[in-house]
């Protein structure tokens, strides 16, 4: 059976849904020590619901938010039955987990609602400097895809709210 909302209904929950990734935008804005996020804005902000569909997405850059889902999706796969609250979770591989390009770091944190996995916030963004040989955003240079930094596949960055150690977060059976 599949319920149905009224129009009304359902402009108010994807209003709040659109305010909420706003939200997160603006929190980025503010508190980025980074120019390229406080000033260029080269992030974005966007809502995924618990199999991995944008349901909501605030301005921001469309490729970061168009790709969003395959990132959600990455996690889904590589931790199935082992995402918990307070779990922090980080991506860059373009090949392996959902990425645009190297240069853009995914963070997500999953949302639960009664100990059910609802929603993925997530915040993709391109930070200045991401471990390459240039020591800059790109590398003209570069003939391999580790001359612009590490490819990160998913990984648990926070665990249960503790910094993860040891296994650096890694899918289960990866440790």
């Amino acid at each position: 059976m599949t319920a149905t909302l009224d129009p009304v209904t359902l402009a108010l929950v994807q209003n709040r849904l659109d305010h909420i990734s706003h939200q997160m935008g603006w929190g980025m804005t503010r508190t980025a020590r980074s120019p390229i996020f406080s000033q260029s804005h080269d992030f974005s902000c966007f809502i995924a619901d618990a199999s991995g569909t944008l349901i909501s997405q605030a301005d921001g850059i469309p490729i970061h938010t168009g790709g969003g889902g395959f990132a959600v999706r990455a996690i889904l796969r590589d931790f199935a039955g082992a995402i918990d609250p307070d779990d922090v979770f980080l991506l860059n591989d373009p090949y392996t987990a959902g990425g645009n390009h190297l240069p853009d770091w995914g963070i997500s944190r999953p949302v639960f609602v009664a100990g059910k996995l609802v929603a993925f916030p997530c915040n993709r963004a391109h930070p200045a400097e991401k471990g390459g040989g240039a020591g800059r955003p790109l590398h003209s240079g570069a003939t391999r895809i580790f001359h612009q930094g590490h490819p990160l596949p998913v990984l648990k960055l926070v665990v249960a709210g503790k910094g993860a150690a040891g296994s650096c977060g890694a899918p289960p059976g990866e440790q």
